[in-house]
């Protein structure tokens, strides 16, 4: 390291801004070095045994410029390499400017800022470029991956991100997720996915077992996060030689809305499934060309734990169409009477099953409501007392300093001072983090009795389609007997 250090003595007895500027390089850095420190009594995570990484405070009279080039580095868990660019520490911030490194079998260019004006409340906005990334070291890697895209849990590929976005962190440098906000897009020449229980699940709906465990080509998503919500925009993918459409909302209650569309060649769709559209085409005696692709419309709901999938409608290439047209008006009326009847028991039974539904899932809000209020409570009783004690240090600081008499009590005063403020600091950052930990317990506590509640509901609902389907096929079954002995 070499540099120049200006203003030490005014930052010394004045507490004016200590300036530097250093070019800074290193074959080997440990960061985890910079961050607090495990001491008696700290709130350890819930994630480790051991005391977790905590929120380091910038000091706000500094103005350092750190012009860095680094081999290696070590970061929580993390090892990056051959990292360049600017780091700055100023005004409580840590500013990252033009910042490059490799890391996760990829690279990534970063700008933005973490800044700790309060350490138990700081804040991070950054604008990353990654490019090339390994999706399942991600998942391992980044808690907000975990928490944001589950499903890289069962994702093998690379994929590419360009990603803007700021967030409050807990005192444990963890995102609090409902400050979350920021757009990005995610781009992978291949994804390969494997026992995704949302895709196994539609895979049986289907009949296409190439969905069970598919392979996705040229994906190139973009997507939005507000207050922790996501949104993804409706996205084309190649899926074999068939295309796939995906889009829709994950929110951060876990609750999914997801749109998918895709053509079925029917070649791919198994014997059983073809032999059914054959004897539908024997029956009319007639030579009919049927396309070759079905368009299937399904929807994605549930939660990320409990996913539930249902086909909402599809296009047959003209299958239907066709038919009808070869064989009688009768036999056409009597399908159609029966059409209406079974879309009437359908819709009844769908209303019915979303009735259900929106009670539960108001019952489930109320509790999650209920519960945050009850940690907000707390909370803000913590910042009372953490401000009492602080209001108190700075106190005892002030008549430490008035009743040093000359220049050398003066500056021990201030060291005094520092101490005593710094001690009050945290004892108020560890009142906060326990209350922290009070609220979100209560609030895991009633997400999940809201889930049970939603899960309860999602059962009740599934019963009464399942019900309304059985009325609604041997309804059908009668119409097609009866249409077939015209």
């Amino acid at each position: 390291m070499n540099g120049t250090l200006d203003n030490l003595l005014p930052y010394v007895f004045q507490d004016s801004t200590l300036m530097a500027r250093f070019n800074f390089t290193s074959k080997y850095f440990n960061a985890n070095d910079l961050m607090a420190e495990s001491e008696e009594g700290q709130v350890a995570s819930d994630d480790t045994d051991t005391a977790a990484i905590t929120a380091v405070e910038i000091p706000e009279n500094i103005d350092f410029l750190l012009r860095s080039k680094m081999d290696k580095i070590i970061y929580d868990n993390l090892e990056i390499t051959k990292l360049t660019g600017d780091i700055i520490l100023k005004n409580s911030k840590m500013i990252f400017k033009g910042v490059n490194m490799n890391l996760l079998e990829g690279s990534m260019k970063m700008n933005g800022y973490y800044d700790s004006k309060d350490t138990l409340k700081p804040k991070v906005s950054y604008q990353m470029n990654i490019k090339d990334f390994n999706i399942p070291a991600a998942f391992e890697t980044f808690n907000t991956v975990k928490q944001l895209a589950p499903i890289a849990k069962n994702t093998n590929g690379k994929f590419s991100l360009d990603f803007d976005f700021s967030s409050d962190l807990d005192y444990y440098l963890s995102p609090v997720y409902k400050t979350l906000n920021g757009k990005g897009r995610f781009q992978s020449e291949n994804i390969e996915l494997k026992n995704v229980e949302t895709l196994t699940k539609l895979a049986k709906l289907t009949k296409w077992k190439k969905l069970a465990d598919p392979s996705l080509k040229n994906v190139d998503l973009k997507f939005e996060i507000k207050n922790g919500n996501i949104k993804v925009d409706p996205t084309k993918m190649n899926l074999g030689k068939s295309e796939l459409e995906f889009g829709g909302t994950q929110g951060l209650d876990k609750k999914l809305d997801y749109d998918l569309k895709f053509n079925i060649p029917r070649k791919e769709l198994g014997e059983s499934v073809n032999k059914v559209v054959d004897n539908l085409l024997a029956k009319t005696g007639k030579q009919i060309n049927i396309a070759e692709n079905i368009q299937i419309n399904a929807k994605v709901v549930g939660t990320v734990d409990n996913p539930k999938v249902k086909l909402v409608g599809s296009k047959d290439g003209g299958v239907k169409d066709e038919i009808k047209k070869e064989i009688g008006e009768e036999a056409k009326k009597l399908i159609g009477d029966a059409d209406e009847d079974i879309q009437k028991i359908i819709a009844d039974a769908e209303k019915e099953a979303d009735k259900i539904l929106q009670e539960a899932k108001k019952a489930g809000d109320k509790l999650v409501t209920e519960a945050d209020k009850q940690g907000d409570k707390l909370k803000v009783e913590a910042d009372r007392k953490g401000e009492q004690l602080i209001a108190e240090a700075d106190k005892q600081s002030k008549d430490l300093i008035d009743k040093a008499k000359n220049p050398i009590a003066k500056i021990a005063a201030k060291k005094s001072a520092e101490i005593l403020k710094k001690e009050a600091k945290k004892s108020a950052d560890k009142l906060n983090v326990e209350a922290d930990k009070k609220a979100k317990q209560l609030h895991d506590e009633a997400e999940k009795k809201a889930n049970q509640l939603n899960d309860e509901a999602d059962k009740k609902a599934d019963k009464v389609i399942d019900s309304a389907k059985t009325k609604a096929e041997t309804l059908k079954n009668k119409a097609d007997s009866k249409a077939d002995n015209l």
